[in-house]
């Protein structure tokens, strides 16, 4: 079951947040895209099925979709996703094409938490009635030709991406857990040392570095949706404490988690309480 709930509509682009309710771990039927989309997955994890290839989405990456593609979707752990899903016309989206194909020249690209932040903020005001076209826009123009611009073909063998996708999936479900390099290797049928240099060969990004993004995502996730007990969103994400999450995220923010949950509006328990009693 496909839950969508718009956002954001203008004459250039269609902005939505979408959960799946999906429990079989099947690809689904086939479907075709009908525009030029980028999906930014928020919680939980998908496979897509285009062409030959295995797309792990979570929400480490975004994944572009060009018009007319077939695809399928999978879950094959058997829970849903949560996505912020942006279809962009034609017009919009032509300048960051590869136009020996008119299609997008990667199939996904690895997000920065500078990318959710930007979309949370849009989204918290467009769930406000506050958010303008000309806001979303230029927000989601800026986003995705950052991304654009930052995907490159890396050179890989089939066997050494589908390597890489056994990884991120397995990091996707597990990114809590404290597994150490052999842990995950051994998941994934592989040596350490031959998984470490494959999925940094083919992702540009190190395994530890990759599930600290997937942790803090998830912690900004909770927070963008009124989570006010850092203390446990920490723990829930897989970090040591309140003060490693507060580090992790100022480092890949410059701003902590309570100047987080202010700047999105989403004041805390203590605040909260607080603000009923005044009345």
């Amino acid at each position: 079951m496909l839950v969508v709930k718009p956002l954001i509509r203008t004459c250039t682009l269609f902005a939505a947040e979408t959960a799946c309710r999906l429990e079989s771990r099947d690809p689904g039927a086939e479907e075709v895209e009908t525009d030029f989309t980028v999906v930014f997955p928020r919680s939980g994890h998908f496979v897509q099925h285009v062409e030959n290839d295995r797309v792990v989405a979570n929400p480490a990456v975004a994944l572009f979709l060009n018009q007319g593609e077939v695809q399928r979707i999978s879950h094959p752990h058997g829970a849903g996703d949560e996505c912020f899903f942006m279809a962009m016309a034609s017009g919009f989206v032509d300048p960051l094409l590869d136009h020996r194909a008119d299609r997008f020249r990667s199939r996904t690209a690895v997000t920065s938490a500078n990318h959710d932040l930007a979309l949370w903020r849009l989204v918290v005001d467009a769930r406000l009635g506050l958010a303008t076209p000309l806001q979303a826009e230029e927000t989601i123009s800026m986003i995705v030709t950052d991304l654009v611009q930052g995907s490159r073909r890396r050179r890989s063998t089939p066997h050494q991406r589908a390597l890489a996708a056994d990884a991120e999936e397995y990091l996707a479900t597990h990114y809590a857990d404290n597994a150490g390099l052999p842990d995950v290797a051994r998941a994934v049928g592989s040596s350490s040392h031959h998984l470490s240099r494959v999925f940094h060969a083919v992702t540009g990004t190190t395994l530890s570095a990759y599930r600290t993004q997937l942790r803090v995502r998830a912690a900004l996730a909770q927070i963008g949706e009124g989570a006010h007990d850092l203390a446990s969103v920490a723990i829930g994400t897989g970090f040591h404490d309140h003060a490693h999450m507060t580090n992790s995220i100022r480092r890949h923010l410059g701003v902590t988690p309570s100047e987080i949950r202010q700047q999105l509006g989403t004041p805390s328990q203590e605040e909260r309480t607080s603000f009923t009693t005044d009345l």
